[in-house]
């Protein structure tokens, strides 16, 4: 019987195509696994970022719409003194917290404040003339419409957004700058009240657009890394332009907490276990099939499966009209090595027999132990002379001595041959008619081959 290598290969070749299906399948599945996972966070990401700009939104509305109510009461009386100032300005701040001042700053020169904290800073301040804020300023003025300043660093002490509204006297059919209202706003204490952290369990978080220029502004909450990787993002309107609160999720390697790698390992650890039970399972399906269909002692085939492969090829040489040959051996005298010398030795000469047997076969052919000391080969493709050929090769092979103990022991065999053809047309009658070759060969002196022809 050839042993092929892939026989042996295929177990664990089948343990390989697992384990690479099952890397594959379980790599798909944690990565559809993260996929979702990560869309499930964003989504909360999103909400919570859609939660906080309209928290924030309503909280700088509800602080602006202060600056709409003094400019009412302004263009009806521009002369406003000072006693009338606090009248208004108590009224209208004192319940908001996060207003941290209210200013009238005629032709942009600060005249009035509430409340009065160390007022001595701020009274009499040109607003023109402060570097940090100038440039806003002088916008303002220009655009004639309200434009969030800042954060920046208040004379007063700490960091708050400006916003100021320039107003306008009417002279004839041209208008003419008056000065502004303004409101510093607590944007630390509005970020508190809203909620809003630099992170939180699946994001961090961060806002750029300082004096309303949006993406084109500083960062002015959380680090400007936010900005650098994927983000989710928000728009928060303020007076002249808008700023962008954004968040990065921080738990983009993570699945269920923990870490895509891990679970990569674990799948690949997986993957190889169940490769190699695979393989092992096939390679002990593989070894109880071979042990099924091999004779336990040559590992040639046995009588069972040669048939089952002769009759395979009976009918396709049939088919095809292709000749086809069997050849039966029989060592002689073999009862003698038993008696002589043992089972054992007997054993040894089978199993060499059998080596000699197959080494003188061409790939294709089909060698078997028939039973006893007769063995049995199926020639594909070989007609009469063909077989005669090498009948005789296997004759002469197995006429040698074997050592057996002490001594040497001259090996011989007969040989029966017969060829597909109308009289031997099947399995049982090719395997009588190079029966009865063999007993020929035995009747004329043995050591010899003889065909069904000269039967």
């Amino acid at each position: 019987m050839r042993k092929f290598t892939l026989r042996f290969c295929l177990p664990w070749l089948v343990g390989l195509i697992v384990t690479a299906c099952a890397f594959v399948t379980t790599g798909w599945l944690v990565k559809l696994d993260h996929n979702i996972h990560d869309q499930q966070d964003k989504a909360q990401v999103e909400a919570r970022i859609n939660y906080l700009t309209s928290r924030i939104q309503l909280a700088l509305d509800d602080n602006l719409i202060i600056i709409e109510a003094l400019e009412s009461l302004l263009l009806l009386q521009n002369d406003i003194d000072e006693n009338d100032f606090q009248v208004l300005a108590t009224r209208f701040l004192s319940t908001r917290t996060t207003i941290r001042q209210a200013q009238l700053a005629p032709d942009a020169i600060v005249k009035h404040i509430y409340p009065i904290i160390d007022g001595n800073k701020v009274i009499g301040l040109n607003l023109r003339k402060i570097p940090e804020q100038r440039e806003v300023v002088e916008r303002s003025i220009a655009m004639k419409e309200m434009i969030m300043a800042g954060p920046l660093d208040l004379i007063q002490g700490g960091r708050g957004v400006i916003a100021r509204q320039p107003l306008y006297n009417r002279e004839d059919t041209e208008t003419k700058f008056w000065g502004f209202i303004t409101l510093i706003i607590d944007l630390d204490r509005i970020f508190k009240e809203t909620g809003l952290a630099l992170s939180d369990e699946l994001a961090t978080y961060a806002i750029r657009g300082s004096d309303a220029k949006g993406k084109q502004g500083d960062v002015f909450f959380g680090s400007t890394s936010v900005f650098e990787d994927e983000y989710l993002s928000g728009f928060i309107e303020v007076p002249g332009g808008f700023w962008q609160l954004s968040a990065r999720l921080d738990n983009d390697e993570h699945v269920h907490g923990i870490p895509m790698s891990y679970l990569t390992g674990w799948a690949t650890l997986g993957s190889l276990i169940l490769g190699l039970l695979s393989g092992f399972t096939c390679s002990l399906l593989n070894k109880t099939y071979q042990r099924s269909i091999s004779d336990p002692l040559t590992s040639l085939f046995n009588r069972q499966h040669f048939r089952e492969l002769a009759d395979t090829e009976i009918h396709r040489a049939q088919r095809y009209q292709l000749p086809l040959s069997i050849i039966m051996i029989d060592l002689d005298f073999f009862k003698q090595i038993n008696d002589n010398y043992g089972h054992q030795a007997g054993d040894y000469v089978l199993q060499k027999s059998a080596k000699i047997i197959e080494s003188m076969l061409r790939v294709g052919d089909i060698a078997a132990r028939y039973g006893g000391e007769e063995f049995i080969v199926l020639l594909p493709h070989s007609d009469e002379a063909d077989t005669q050929v090498c009948a005789e090769r296997i004759r002469k092979a197995l006429n040698t001595k074997v050592k057996l103990r002490s001594s040497y022991y001259a090996l011989s065999a007969s040989l029966g041959c017969a060829t597909l053809d109308a009289q031997y047309a099947n399995y049982d009658q090719l395997v009588s008619g190079a029966d009865d070759a063999l007993f020929l060969a035995k009747d004329r002196g043995r050591n010899i081959v003889v065909t069904a022809k000269q039967l």
